[in-house]
Protein backbone atom coordinates (compact mmCIF):
# COMPACT_ATOMS: atom_id res chain seq x y z
CA UNK A 1 0.00 0.00 0.00
CA UNK A 2 1.49 3.01 -1.04
CA UNK A 3 1.57 5.74 1.64
CA UNK A 4 2.33 9.65 2.26
CA UNK A 5 5.52 10.31 0.57
CA UNK A 6 8.13 12.69 1.82
CA UNK A 7 7.31 16.13 2.06
CA UNK A 8 10.37 17.30 -0.20
CA UNK A 9 11.96 15.40 -2.65
CA UNK A 10 15.82 14.72 -2.12
CA UNK A 11 19.18 12.37 -2.91
CA UNK A 12 22.37 13.95 -2.56
CA UNK A 13 22.44 12.18 0.80
CA UNK A 14 19.77 10.46 2.76
CA UNK A 15 19.21 8.19 5.57
CA UNK A 16 16.83 6.41 7.40
CA UNK A 17 15.93 5.20 10.83
CA UNK A 18 12.97 3.13 12.65
CA UNK A 19 12.58 3.87 16.30
CA UNK A 20 10.00 1.35 17.07
CA UNK A 21 6.51 4.08 16.38
CA UNK A 22 8.12 6.46 14.30
CA UNK A 23 10.20 6.79 11.26
CA UNK A 24 12.75 9.30 11.25
CA UNK A 25 14.22 10.55 7.40
CA UNK A 26 17.45 12.69 6.93
CA UNK A 27 17.17 14.26 3.06
CA UNK A 28 19.12 16.88 1.61
CA UNK A 29 17.87 18.47 -1.50
CA UNK A 30 20.60 21.01 -2.85
CA UNK A 31 23.31 21.88 -1.92
CA UNK A 32 22.59 24.20 1.15
CA UNK A 33 18.99 22.74 1.55
CA UNK A 34 18.05 19.28 3.97
CA UNK A 35 15.39 18.50 6.10
CA UNK A 36 14.74 16.25 8.79
CA UNK A 37 11.66 14.39 9.53
CA UNK A 38 9.71 12.34 11.54
CA UNK A 39 6.92 10.03 10.19
CA UNK A 40 3.85 8.91 12.07
CA UNK A 41 2.69 5.46 10.29
CA UNK A 42 -0.27 5.11 12.51
CA UNK A 43 -0.91 8.66 11.14
CA UNK A 44 0.47 8.73 7.49
CA UNK A 45 1.50 11.94 8.46
CA UNK A 46 5.21 13.74 8.49
CA UNK A 47 6.68 16.02 11.04
CA UNK A 48 9.51 18.70 10.66
CA UNK A 49 12.42 17.83 13.08
CA UNK A 50 15.86 20.40 13.84
CA UNK A 51 18.59 19.86 11.93
CA UNK A 52 22.17 20.06 12.59
CA UNK A 53 23.94 23.13 10.67
CA UNK A 54 26.10 20.93 8.42
CA UNK A 55 24.32 19.20 5.57
CA UNK A 56 24.00 15.36 5.23
CA UNK A 57 25.66 14.05 2.56
CA UNK A 58 26.14 11.04 0.63
CA UNK A 59 26.88 8.23 3.28
CA UNK A 60 24.85 9.44 6.07
CA UNK A 61 24.42 6.73 8.91
CA UNK A 62 21.67 7.02 11.51
CA UNK A 63 21.19 4.33 14.14
CA UNK A 64 18.59 4.51 17.79
CA UNK A 65 19.86 3.63 20.65
CA UNK A 66 16.50 1.86 21.56
CA UNK A 67 15.86 5.25 24.28
CA UNK A 68 15.50 8.55 23.40
CA UNK A 69 18.11 9.45 20.83
CA UNK A 70 19.08 8.58 17.36
CA UNK A 71 22.69 9.55 16.28
CA UNK A 72 24.05 10.84 13.05
CA UNK A 73 27.16 10.34 11.58
CA UNK A 74 27.04 12.06 8.48
CA UNK A 75 28.48 11.58 5.27
CA UNK A 76 31.14 13.51 2.70
CA UNK A 77 31.74 14.05 -0.59
CA UNK A 78 35.04 13.40 -1.93
CA UNK A 79 36.39 17.38 -1.73
CA UNK A 80 35.40 16.71 2.04
CA UNK A 81 38.96 15.35 3.51
CA UNK A 82 38.06 15.37 6.87
CA UNK A 83 34.68 15.41 7.26
CA UNK A 84 34.54 14.09 11.16
CA UNK A 85 30.46 14.99 12.00
CA UNK A 86 28.84 13.02 14.47
CA UNK A 87 25.63 14.14 16.02
CA UNK A 88 22.80 12.84 19.01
Amino acid sequence: MEKNGTPKQGGIGEAVVGTGNYIYVARAHTTGSWSFWQYNPETDSWSPKSVPDQRFKSGTALAWDHGDYIYALLGASYKDSDQRFFYR
